[in-house]
């Protein structure tokens, strides 16, 4: 864990690679219906959490000729 001034954080990798360690248990046919709920509730609440906190707005773009797009 990367640390920053005394705290101890996850980096990016490192909490990508749990969801994906999360998700391969929530879908892998290894696992017994109850672990795999398991692990699907924690995934759940974690989207629950993201969807609260970073709420998407939709952005739109006016609409603009061709020919008055500059590159």
């Amino acid at each position: 864990m990367a640390k920053t001034e005394g705290v101890d954080r996850l980096t990016k990798q490192e909490v990508l690679s749990q969801i994906n360690t999360w998700t391969l248990g929530a879908l892998s046919d290894y696992n017994d219906g109850w672990t795999k709920k398991h692990y699907m509730d924690i995934l759940r609440e974690i989207q629950e959490i993201l969807n609260e906190s970073l709420p998407i707005k939709e952005v739109k773009f006016e609409d603009t000729p061709d020919d008055e797009m500059c590159f």
